[in-house]
């Protein structure tokens, strides 16, 4: 819609070839994904994402994902005109500002609002569009004008540039040469050839002949002026000229571009509604949210650090790996390592020990179990001063990828123990436990935690294998031969809570010996036979503590210690969420939750590598590791470093933070600004999310503001480190779609990629007079961090 200089349009998200803006435009995504890039910078640009590119610019864009895009088109005149001087710039990049920035959200509604009344008022509206129009041209000219350096700084190439830039715009349908130019400048010929050579990388006439070509196209697009006219109105010398050029830079005739054209705007016009229908959906979404956005909360956190008690870390000391082979397997053995040496694990949980791949099941009945290679994966434990943490049963090895579809790997099978009865079970696990005792010594093996497996209706036939005396014989055996050994199970699902005491009443009633009962904690709500869509309640881990405590002390099993082994908020191994920032808030939200309330967190799990197949082979695959597949950390992995950071003594915790201390004098607070996901986000299919989805997710993406006033602290001085892990610092997920996403990337580019995923850190040192430090900083949405302060005297 052109008129004044201005010129607004809704239009299809399409892919652009390089060329040099005549106007400033101002994007806005109305839906979609966008990669524009100018020079060598690629800005990818998402729902409500606005980008300014200014005239003069090397500009390409390429849809990365269909959708809608509002395009404001500007003649550089008309805001210098408006407002006075000359080479007005805008810096707008929304992709780099905080979500709250109020310059930015004022915006957006002012967008919305435009786009609003060109998809309900049409035509009939055009003076309240375009007053609509001029309140942003002037909100950006206000806002987000950029401070000309070259104004002060004076640089005579530039300003050269500028001008013949500027001069050639105003004249280009005359006939103008560079010698032209040059008397106007008070240069001679070839410098000003140099200078723009060196400026635009393009001698006078290719850049004057591409501004009279850009303006030609918008009149073959837009008018029905013929072809000759069109020639002579923009500069050049005849028809045969123009139809040269033309051909050079497009590949074919003014003729045939302007039918092509308008063949492809009749296929536009028949998809006009569809996509007005299509953008108003999403507009309004967006105005809603925009609406109902409160703004940046503040929580300020008022703590005396004189008082404080010892408190145990829960998520110390276990990490899940997966089956006994995947020891065997050298990258896991490093991903542990890692684990062990950064974040101060000291047991492996692991199961399958009876799985085909290890070779320990007898093929006839009389002859003896083959244990030599379970031996190698737990000698690689010890050796490596890890303890093990063993499963027993015939738990299977499957990948996730979402309710109901998963799949078993070759050489994970446990076919025949399937067939075992309750004698031979036992006998089989004497013989296990036999072995650990003349290999490795009954005062090794007491100091390792062992478990039984007790399965659901959803395992089918491990379900049908199971039987109550097989986990007290299981019990009894152990115990017999590791008497101070750690013995417990049986993985029970937290939100199956109605049958468990009955169960439990059983197994004493056979004899079992039970040093722990242990839960798989994942937030959905089983109904006995299948997994239905998942819970999105926030608290779902510290309700369902609760509901467990309650019924370990109504069944009369509250002196056993409570283990949560196996923990996470997906089952899925193909989840966007398990490489989001978001996994790290989830994990120091419920952490400090747990305090106090179980006795063992074991989180799901150590590394993507797990759970890698054929269609794993992008540096992230949503695996629920927190290790990629190569071994880099993920936003989960340095929450565990943060939360092993922590003192031993408790101050405070709360909701979003927690604050420890050694006793002597210094400090470690962590906090987290975790939001709750929106249960439409599954109506997808888990392995379906996508890493566009994310932004959408949740109820809100609102930053919040901390402010810590720490009372009680002897006088002097401290130096205080912050670092956080949010989208901009920290998330590995964040960076490798900022470079491109790219599946196949050689070596030295993924060390780069872990490299600039570390979480940042800054210093700074404080006084503290009277006793008193105050602490203020921004957790943006699902971002988390970690506050240290050192006494220095």
């Amino acid at each position: 819609m052109p008129g004044l200089g201005v010129w607004f349009r809704i239009e299809q998200m399409k892919s652009e070839a390089h060329r040099n803006s005549p106007r400033m435009e101002l994007l806005y995504v109305i839906d979609g994904k966008l990669c524009i890039t100018l020079g060598e910078q690629n800005i990818i640009l998402q729902k409500e994402d606005m980008y300014f590119v200014n005239a003069g610019c090397s500009v390409s864009c390429v849809a990365l994902r269909s959708g809608i895009l509002f395009r404001i088109s500007v003649e550089p005149s008309v805001l210098e005109e408006e407002i006075g001087g000359e080479h007005i710039e805008i810096d707008l990049d929304s992709t780099q500002a905080e979500r709250n920035d109020t310059r930015y959200r004022q915006l957006r509604v002012y967008m919305i609002e435009l786009i609003r009344s060109c998809l309900c008022g049409g035509n009939s509206d055009k003076f309240d569009q375009y007053s609509k129009c001029y309140l942003i041209l002037g909100y950006l000219t206000k806002y987000f004008r950029k401070v000309n350096e070259r104004e002060e700084k004076a640089d005579s190439y530039q300003k050269y540039t500028d001008e013949v830039i500027r001069f050639i715009w105003e004249n280009y349908d005359k006939q103008i040469t560079l010698q032209d130019m040059a008397d106007k400048l008070y240069i001679t010929n070839s410098h000003l050839s140099r200078v723009l050579k060196k400026s635009l990388g393009k001698n006078f006439r290719s850049y004057i002949n591409e501004v009279r070509l850009l303006r030609a196209v918008e009149e073959l697009e837009n008018s029905d002026k013929s072809i000759l006219r069109i020639a002579n109105d923009n500069g050049f010398s005849g028809l045969a000229a123009f139809n040269k050029a033309f051909k050079e830079s497009y590949a074919v005739s003014p003729t045939v571009y302007r039918r092509r054209f308008r063949d492809k705007e009749k296929v536009r016009e028949e998809d006009k509604s569809t996509l007005t229908e299509a953008a108003l959906v999403s507009v309004e979404s967006s105005f809603a949210h925009l609406m109902t956005d409160k703004g940046m909360p503040e929580l300020e956190i008022s703590s005396f650090v004189g008082n404080y008690t010892p408190y145990t870390k829960p998520w110390q000391d276990v990490i899940n790996v997966g089956t006994a082979a995947e020891l065997l397997n050298n990258k896991i053995q490093h991903h542990i390592l890692r684990a062990k040496r950064e974040l101060g694990y000291k047991y492996v949980r692991f199961w399958g020990i009876f799985q085909d791949e290890l070779l320990i099941m007898p093929r006839a009945l009389g002859d003896r179990p083959n244990f030599s290679r379970l031996d190698d994966s737990i000698n690689f434990l010890l050796n490596n001063d890890l303890k093990p943490f063993i499963q027993m049963g015939p738990k299977p090895r499957n990948i996730i990828r979402g309710l109901g579809n998963s799949i078993m790997p070759s050489g994970a099978h446990q076919s025949l123990i399937l067939t075992y009865d309750e004698q031979q079970w036992k006998q089989l696990v004497d013989s296990f436990m036999n072995h650990l005792m003349i290999y490795y010594g009954e005062d090794e093996i007491n100091t390792w935690i062992f478990e039984m497996w007790n399965p659901y209706p959803w395992d089918k036939q491990w379900y049908e294998w199971f039987k109550p005396l097989k986990y007290a014989d299981c019990s009894k055996v152990v115990k017999k031969y590791a008497p101070n050994a750690f013995f417990g199970g049986g993985e029970f699902v937290s939100s199956m809570l109605s049958g468990l005491p009955a169960k439990l009443g059983e197994l004493e009633k056979l004899g079992t010996n039970s040093d722990f009962l242990s839960f798989a904690m994942f937030p959905y709500e089983p109904d006995g036979v299948s997994l239905p869509p998942l819970e999105t309640n926030i608290n779902f881990m510290r309700d369902s503590l609760k509901k467990i405590r309650k019924m370990m002390e109504d069944c009369g099993a509250s002196h056993k210690k409570l283990y949560l082994d196996l923990w996470n908020n997906t089952i899925s191994s193909r989840n966007v969420l398990n490489d989001a920032v978001y996994r790290g808030a989830y994990i120091i939200k419920n952490a400090i939750d747990a305090i106090g309330e179980v006795d063992q967190l074991c989180f799901w799990q150590c590394t993507d590598a797990f759970t890698e197949d054929f269609d794993s082979d992008g540096i992230l695959h949503g695996g629920s590791g927190i290790m990629t597949r190569d071994g880099f950390f993920k936003p989960a992995a340095y929450a565990f470093g943060f939360l092993k950071r922590l003192y031993g003594k408790l101050i405070e915790k709360n909701d979003n933070y927690m604050i420890t201390t050694n006793g002597h004098g210094n400090y470690a607070i962590i906090y987290h600004n975790l939001k709750a996901l929106l249960g439409s986000i599954y109506l997808k299919k888990e392995d379906a999310l996508r890493y566009e989805d994310l932004h959408e997710a949740f109820e809100d993406n609102n930053s919040m503001k901390l402010k810590f006033k720490l009372s009680g602290m002897v006088d002097g001085y401290y130096d205080v480190r912050f670092q956080h892990v949010d989208k901009y610092s920290g998330s590995i997920l964040d960076e490798w779609k900022q470079i491109g996403g790219f599946t196949d990337m050689p070596k030295e580019d993924k060390q780069y990629l872990e490299n600039v995923s570390i979480p940042k850190r800054y210093f700074v040192r404080k006084k503290v007079i009277e006793g008193m430090m105050e602490l203020e900083l921004e957790a943006l949405a699902n971002g988390f961090g970690l506050i240290e302060i050192m006494f220095r005297g």
